[in-house]
């Protein structure tokens, strides 16, 4: 029995390796059938729960397990972090402050990189520096820590450092296109400071059968468009963009049906009847067009003494969707843009509020900043009606030529065309017009372009509508950005057409 038992056990070890799930999953439930207290076997199933995003199962099996083991600090940190991505933001904080002395003092360098990547996912680059510190010193030379300490250090405006660690990690795998474009993407590079030429021959001795690839272009691009060589780098953009619209075709027949069902399912008669006010922190989302100043304004949020900012995690969006029996936010069953009025939007509105309870350090606010929670915006004021939304607005041609130029797609559909970004920006705006109809007094809206040019002005208005004084430490030693604004004129010729469109919708009435 113990042989057979072991052997079933390092083959699921070999499938998980292997990133074969299925077998992986079908191993481990042997070795737990036939001992049921064996707690590793537990362990990596909360590990592939996770992996396919059904945190609830995943936090589940991890409870089970650190009933068993409660000081296991591997088992602490994946809790918390499956805690995270669930929406439980309070108690994952919590499990992960409370270990973090002893991971300092005992954790081995893979708990630590661990632990320091979850702070860095709850936006608290101070804390994860001296936890992927320490891990580096008990096992120096690894790409992945390298890297995501060098996004700790960019956050904490360390540029020199974050490019070291680049460096050194690009020494290790120099062909890892993650690497050179996040080195690309850490700050603007000059004529006598830049990687061009290694990126040009990285990209003539890559294939076309790794996507990841298509990462060269990007790094390639964005460091031609900093030396304003704009003859050079559209040609590249292009033939990035290409590739990648081979791959993932765009259908804006799509995208307009899912953005007109969400305006006509969730209509004033929706909202006529909201849940009460919850006590405690009031929350702040912050949605916008992607590449519109999000990540601008949630860095100016969060520097508020009584706004903390709980980062780029699905929360509201995670629990809404666990309640109606999606166990994954990745990809959105259609079902969820189906008003059921059974359902109970003031548990949904409690159950948010409960994973963000009051925090010791007092904030009587806290952000949460997520794009796709624009299509939700009618459920969150149904179940949050005292939520305050902030709206990011940037001017359409910028916003889709920022949006082409950069390889993430965290929200909306995959455009890689101009016409095709237009499409996107446009079916936006209806929706826009439509949330603000259903919720004037709730929605604010902001500017990018009179955010950089006008800070303060903006931000006290803005700070108003929230119920909060302006606080001069919001904007000290903050660097904004006003070359960032129309640059997309210097690429005229390339973007015509994309123009063209979004300035002939912006010529029509809105809807009604």
């Amino acid at each position: 029995m113990e042989e057979r038992l072991q052997k079933l056990w390092q083959r699921g070890l070999a499938y998980f390796d292997q990133d074969n799930l299925d077998a992986a999953q079908a191993s481990f439930e042997s070795v737990l059938a036939r001992d049921p207290e064996h707690g590793p076997a537990r362990f990596r199933l909360s590990m592939i729960a996770m992996r396919r995003g059904n945190a609830q199962r995943a936090i589940a099996l991890a409870r089970e397990v650190r009933q068993r083991v409660p000081e296991q600090l591997e088992v602490n940190v994946h809790l918390a972090r499956c805690l995270l991505q669930a929406g439980q933001s309070q108690e994952a904080t919590t499990i992960a402050m409370a270990i973090a002395l002893r991971a300092l003092r005992d954790g081995s360098a893979a708990v630590l990189e661990s632990l320091g990547t979850l702070f860095l996912l709850m936006d608290d680059s101070q804390r994860a520096l001296p936890l992927l510190d320490k891990s580096n010193e008990r096992q120096p030379g690894q790409v992945s820590l390298l890297s995501t300490r060098a996004a700790a250090l960019k956050n904490c405006h360390r540029l020199d450092e974050a490019e070291a660690d680049l460096e050194a990690a690009l020494a290790i795998e120099s062909a890892n296109p993650h690497l050179h474009w996040r080195l690309a993407d850490l700050r603007p590079w000059t004529a006598n400071r830049n990687h061009i030429e290694r990126l040009r021959d990285k990209l003539r001795h890559v294939s076309g059968a790794n996507p990841d690839n298509d990462l060269l272009g990007y790094a390639l691009f964005k460091e031609l468009d900093d030396l304003d060589r704009c003859s050079e780098s559209w040609p590249v953009l292009r033939a990035t963009l290409a590739a990648r619209k081979s791959r993932r075709p765009f259908d804006p027949g799509k995208v307009r049906f899912l953005f007109d069902q969400v305006r006509r399912r969730f209509d004033a008669d929706f909202l006529a009847t909201p849940a009460k006010a919850i006590e405690g922190p009031v929350p702040i989302f912050l949605v916008g067009m992607p590449r519109s100043g999000i990540a601008l304004m949630e860095g100016l949020l969060g520097r508020h003494s009584q706004i903390r900012n709980i980062g780029k995690q699905t929360h509201f969006l995670a629990l809404y969707a666990q309640m109606r029996g999606q166990p994954s936010t990745r990809e959105f069953d259609h079902s969820l843009f189906d008003p059921q009025p059974d359902f109970n939007y003031a548990e949904l509105g409690r159950r948010f509020m409960a994973a963000h309870g009051p925090h010791p350090d007092g904030p009587t606010m806290f952000v949460e900043c997520q794009p796709k929670n624009f299509l939700f915006l009618a459920c969150i004021r149904r179940a949050l009606p005292n939520a305050k939304i902030v709206y990011m607005q940037r001017d359409p041609t910028d916003a889709c030529f920022s949006l082409l130029s950069r390889p993430e797609r965290d929200f909306g559909a995959p455009v890689f065309d101009p016409l095709d970004a237009a499409e996107a920006q446009l079916a936006h705006e209806r929706l826009l017009e439509h949330w603000r109809q259903m919720m004037p007094d709730n929605l604010f809206e902001v500017s990018y372009e009179s955010l950089v040019g006008k800070p303060e002005m903006v931000l006290r208005v803005l700070f108003a509508f929230l119920g909060l004084r302006y606080e001069p430490r919001v904007l000290a030693d903050v660097t904004l950005h006003q070359e960032r604004i129309d640059r997309s004129r210097r690429y005229t010729e390339p973007l015509a057409a994309m123009r063209q469109k979004l300035m002939a919708a912006a010529a029509e009435p809105p809807l009604g």
